[in-house]
């Protein structure tokens, strides 16, 4: 979801992919841009190199594979940018936290220390800092998103908005279950509906039932505006 959310953006964006390899990650790109299924991708990358490249040269998102950079290496990485365009990513994806390595004993230090210093780095850059974790393992229900209590380590003070999310085959769940600036749902008991293609790696969001109620409306010619017919859980 987040390679597809900031490919979306379509601004300079700065992918440290530490979880997922080159081989994952640009077939999953490479999908989106050509709409080609992402397994056809990853069985042609080595036969047509070139192809690949020439439909991604278009793409804003420069990836980092480094599968356990420390601070310092995510440092070296934007300085490189710089270096390269002069400027800094407008965002910039750490996949995920739980690869980093801070030097801490403890695994909550550690968590702690690595999201203080991206907030550092979002205030010096003016960078959007995505950062990726993971929910605790114990939490019952997997196919609908964890309350922001469950968030791994209990590393949720230092973040401005927190995403919960969680799918059930071919449904997506999108609860902001913290967000500084604006109404949140700590309990994950609201939440947003988007439809997943997984052959393409894009994402839709599922229309409110209201919104499809007034599509019929204008199509019929009635004006029906009466009682708002919403998905359960569902927040305009």
């Amino acid at each position: 979801f987040t390679l597809f959310l900031v490919n979306e953006m379509n601004v300079p964006c700065l992918y440290i992919s530490a979880d997922s390899d080159a081989a994952t990650q640009i077939s999953r790109l490479a999908a989106m841009v050509t709409g080609e299924d992402s397994r056809n991708v990853r069985r042609n990358l080595e036969v047509a190199p070139d192809y690949y490249a020439e439909q991604l040269a278009g793409s804003q998102i420069h990836f980092s594979f480094d599968s356990n950079p420390d601070y310092y290496d995510i440092e070296e990485e934007i300085d490189a940018w710089v270096e390269l365009f002069d400027t800094y990513p407008e965002v910039i994806v750490v996949d995920n936290l739980r690869n980093v390595f801070s030097g801490q004993e403890s695994e909550h230090l550690g968590y702690k220390t690595i999201q203080q210093k991206l907030i550092d780095v979002s205030r010096e850059t003016h960078a959007c800092v995505i950062t990726m974790h993971h929910m605790s393992e114990s939490f019952g229900d997997s196919k609908t998103p964890s309350p922001r209590a469950k968030v791994d380590g209990k590393v949720n003070q230092l973040p401005d908005l927190i995403f919960s999310v969680a799918r059930d085959d071919t449904d997506f769940y999108l609860s902001v279950v913290k967000d500084r600036n604006a109404k949140d749902y700590p309990e994950a008991d609201r939440y947003h509906t988007l439809r997943i293609d997984a052959a393409h790696g894009t994402f839709t969001r599922v229309e409110s039932l209201q919104a499809r109620a007034n599509t019929l409306g204008a199509e019929i010619g009635t004006d029906w505006t009466g009682p708002r017919y919403e998905q359960e859980h569902f927040d305009e």
